[in-house]
């Protein structure tokens, strides 16, 4: 895939980055236009039937990231994200919900590769994690979560508790695991305190050179 492809009836439009300065809601529209080129063009229709509305993040920073998750109107795909596809928009974006509160960012963490501030997933990795069962009443309250926090910005895990989307879709997910909500929301606190999510230990040494 070559970048731009402006005139190209075969360009598309992709998500180029997960970077948190760019990606702050769970709706989200691609920026980047690609089209074939190079070595890779005759990948080309392979990549177009590979495409979701529903796009995983590959990789995240634990310190600055907002969204390991987010939905797309548009089909597409990304560069740090992988597409996936469910039983029905709804259920994409319960799932999306479902990525984006304390217990899906726990199953996330709990599989980290070398750089703990920095995961790095693969396919095997995410498509192997529990979600809730399509039609269940806690996916529909993740999609009802979803629903009304879509355009609202993820804080990053340390702003947590300042974070009325993440506390909204914590309860959906509460709800789902069949848990008072006080319990996930404890689960939240502890993990926004977690020093690869503070960053504090880091700061600590740079006051001590």
């Amino acid at each position: 895939m070559r970048y731009e492809g402006y005139g190209d009836p075969r360009a598309v439009m992709v998500f180029d980055s997960v970077s948190a300065a760019i990606r702050h809601t769970m709706l989200d529209t691609p920026e980047q236009r690609v089209a074939p080129g190079g070595r890779r063009a005759h990948l080309y229709e392979r990549v177009l039937q590979g495409r979701g509305n529903l796009m995983l993040a590959t990789r995240y920073d634990t310190v600055s990231g907002r969204l390991t998750a987010l939905w797309s109107k548009e089909p597409t795909f990304g560069f740090g994200w992988i597409p996936a596809r469910g039983t029905a928009s709804a259920y994409e974006q319960a799932i999306c919900a479902w990525w984006n509160s304390t217990p899906g960012r726990l199953l996330l963490l709990n599989r980290r590769a070398k750089k703990l501030t920095y995961p790095k997933w693969s396919v095997a990795h995410l498509t192997s994690l529990p979600v809730p069962r399509p039609a269940s009443k806690g996916c529909a309250e993740l999609t009802g979560a979803w629903n009304r926090y879509r355009h609202e910005p993820m804080l990053p895990l340390r702003n947590a508790e300042n974070c009325i989307a993440r506390q909204a879709i914590d309860e959906a997910a509460a709800f789902a695991l069949g848990l008072d909500s006080g319990v996930v929301a404890d689960w939240r606190r502890r993990l926004a305190a977690e020093p690869t999510i503070t960053n504090a230990r880091a700061h600590e040494e740079r006051r001590d050179i």
